[in-house]
């Protein structure tokens, strides 16, 4: 009975000690398919802007989060949430109070190709695909509206790792929206019809956890 017990423990062993092997081979950095991503931002108006998204909204900070699954190496898909905090400003003709109380919310989704150069960690990203933008205000005030629509984006990242696994990266992202967003309330006159066109640059340093 006891050599049983002594031949079953050694076995445990072996197979933790295969499995501890096996998943330090595994551990290196790439073989994560999902990562976690948080960042502080900041928005940046690039022309053309007309509409309802100029010229009352001004660059401002915010924050941003993202989901990646990455099938393969070179390949990641992605979604994220990006809200930038009060663009309209402080209280200025057409805003109210001492601030509208606004909100910019940016949903992009997509693909990037991944580049990394194995013996340093150094990893870059490119690529794009779509995206929701959606203004909202507060209140109600006289010329400052909010607007929501579709449009795209591109976007590009340098990171490197911070733990030895890898899985644990910091980086900087720089993110390009264009969207022809329409406003919450059309006061043009009847047959009128006015194109709205939103762009920017939405940029900033950033954290990223991966995992299997």
């Amino acid at each position: 009975m006891m050599s049983c017990g002594r031949r079953l423990l050694a076995e445990i062993v072996i197979v933790c000690a295969a499995a501890q092997i096996t998943l330090g081979q595994t551990a290196a950095p790439g073989a994560f398919h999902n990562s976690l991503s948080g960042a502080f931002v900041y928005q940046v108006l690039a022309g053309p802007n007309h509409g309802e998204s100029y010229p009352f909204l001004n660059n401002a900070p915010g924050y941003s989060v993202g989901y990646g699954f990455q099938p393969r190496r070179w390949f990641v898909l992605e979604a994220g949430f990006e809200q930038i905090v009060r663009p309209l400003g402080s209280s200025v003709c057409c805003e109210y109070g001492t601030n509208a109380n606004d909100q910019l919310y940016l949903v992009p989704f997509g693909a990037r190709y991944v580049w990394d150069h194995r013996s340093s960690g150094l990893r870059l990203t490119v690529g794009g695909g779509g995206a929701y933008v959606n203004h909202t205000v507060g209140s109600p005030a006289s010329g400052s509206l909010g607007f929501s629509g579709w449009g795209g984006q591109y976007v590009a990242s340098c990171d490197v790792p911070l733990t030895k696994s890898g899985n644990v990266r910091i980086g900087a992202t720089v993110r390009y929206y264009v969207a022809s967003p329409k406003p919450s309330y059309d006061f043009s006159p009847a047959g009128y019809s006015q194109r709205d066109a939103f762009h920017a640059f939405v940029l900033g340093p950033e954290v990223i956890f991966s995992f299997r």
